[in-house]
């Protein structure tokens, strides 16, 4: 896997900070954190079912992507 990473730098000289993460180690990332945000909101309370199950379909649909970049 390629990634394209575009620099630009100023002509005043400064300083340029480039941070860099891999797109496939960035989507398990994702993955991870949408399963940490799903346990957090309780999937039997009317008050947040809506978002545990947002949350899941979010880790699922990165792991999807996760498991096709590989």
């Amino acid at each position: 896997m390629t990634t394209l990473v575009k620099v630009t730098i100023p002509a005043d000289g400064r300083e340029t900070e480039v941070l860099v993460q891999a797109p496939l180690e960035d989507l398990w990332h994702d993955h991870e954190y949408f399963i940490q945000k799903a346990k957090e909101n309780a999937a039997d309370q009317p008050e947040t079912m809506f978002l545990h199950k947002r949350f899941l379909r979010a880790a699922l649909l990165c792991l999807f992507a996760y498991s096709e970049a590989t």
